[in-house]
């Protein structure tokens, strides 16, 4: 087409019809270009403190590092957040770690059942419009406390939300470990599937990431919550390995919706878009590593555990920690077993509640300093402290006025005050 065919078309009522579509067309394409560079943005990471404020801090953060606590919440199951799992990104490397938290974690908390999975109930309050933000930040913080990073951003799920992302991507490919048998019938709770490899449907999902026992008449197997830990964390790396796939990026506005609707998190939608396009060409095989916190069991009545501290720092410092100096024992507030009772890594022992363990004696008390909070002496009647109950009644009318100062060796069996060492360095509890 010639130069001058080509004005003859743009002077057409045609060519000019044309002309404003191109124009508008433009428009929108830089509207959107604009949009987005406003809209899509990297989240911005606030100034955190490592879990024990008395520490001093880890230097600065590393550039590109993510820190996530994201929590699955059962509401079938009373509310508390049984699955939690601490998550770093770098997004320079495009590498994920992430650590699963016993829910039975011990932590030193004012109420009496001290498990991790109890902070967000206990701490949320009464008014529903605060109660996700009062509940993670308090559940933020014990993190922060038992692994030294407070996280960034939390996102929290109700379990439902597996199943739709399992449905909304055509089924997800996973290996059952086990046969799964388990019927309840008060919660309304029926979990059969067989062991072996096949592409599971969201009820499929559902079932295989809450079953740890079977019951009746299939025996009494079970795996217990460890267990349990490690079939979600497997089932999370299948279900992410087929989310990130090409083939489903047009899907992007159903995850978006499901996300939206069972989701509570304090990152924005552009912060969403952005790091779902940091994600993207991740390799799960390389890049994706899921452990669970070292750990031993501890037992006072109810079934406890506690953190094994420097095999979960070893973790942390390789690939976890967003800071670039190490995190260190120093920086944690954890309960760990000593010979005396249960004491905090800051140095301190825990609360009274915690004060002994079962069995041990009851004169395992936290050590004062100043062994002197005797009774104000009164100057006058001093009664002299008897070894025994004498039998004369009266304390003899002599007013002597003053031996006051002499420092008399009191002839009672004071129960000397444990002479246990503060436990500052951890040691690995056995």
């Amino acid at each position: 087409m010639n130069k001058e065919t080509m004005l003859a078309f743009a002077r057409s009522p045609k060519g000019r019809k044309l002309l404003w579509v191109l124009i508008v067309l433009a428009a929108a394409v830089l509207a959107l270009v604009v949009v987005y560079s406003v809209f899509v943005r990297a989240p911005e990471v606030p100034q955190g403190q490592p879990g024990n404020a008395a520490a001093e801090a880890p230097s600065d953060r590393r550039s590109g590092m993510y820190t996530f606590l994201l929590v699955g919440r059962d509401t079938g199951g009373g509310g508390n957040t049984d699955t939690m799992v601490l998550v770093s990104f770098n997004a320079k490397s495009k590498q994920v770690s992430a650590m699963s938290l016993p829910r039975d974690t011990m932590v030193n908390v004012g109420w009496r059942n001290k498990k991790l999975n109890t902070v967000y109930n206990s701490c949320k309050g009464k008014e529903k419009e605060t109660q996700v933000e009062k509940g993670m930040a308090a559940l933020k913080e014990q993190v922060g406390k038992l692994t030294g990073i407070v996280p960034d951003f939390y996102a929290m799920v109700e379990w439902d939300v597996v199943g739709q992302l399992v449905d909304a991507v055509g089924g997800v490919e996973f290996d059952v470990p086990y046969d799964m048998h388990y019927d309840d019938p008060e919660q309304d709770l029926h979990i059969h599937q067989d062991k072996g490899l096949r592409r599971l449907t969201g009820e499929d999902a559902m079932e295989v990431i809450r079953w740890r026992k079977n019951n009746g008449e299939y025996g009494s197997f079970q795996i217990g919550d460890s267990g349990r830990m490690k079939i979600q964390q497997d089932f999370l790396v299948a279900v992410m390995r087929e989310c990130l796939q090409a083939k489903h990026l047009m899907n992007f506005g159903t995850f978006a919706e499901i996300f939206t609707k069972n989701v509570e998190t304090d990152l924005t939608t552009g912060n969403l878009v952005w790091l779902a396009q940091k994600a993207m060409g991740i390799d799960m095989e390389k890049d994706v590593s899921f452990c669970t916190m070292p750990y031993t069991n501890y037992s006072r009545g109810t079934a406890y555990v506690l953190p094994v501290v420097d095999e979960m720092l070893a973790i942390i410092n390789n690939g976890m920690n967003p800071y670039k100096d190490e995190i260190t024992a120093e920086h944690l507030e954890v309960i760990q077993r000593g010979s005396k009772g249960l004491y905090l890594t800051s140095g301190t022992f825990a609360d009274a509640s915690l004060g002994r363990d079962a069995g041990s004696k009851p004169e395992a008390q936290p050590p004062e300093p100043d062994p002197e909070p005797e009774e104000e002496p009164t100057p006058e009647p001093e009664l002299n402290p008897e070894p025994e109950v004498e039998p004369q009644p009266e304390p003899e009318p002599a007013p002597e006025p003053e031996p006051a100062p002499e420092p008399v060796p009191d002839p009672e069996p004071q129960p000397e005050p444990s002479t246990q060492p503060e436990p500052e360095a951890i040691t690995p509890v056995e």
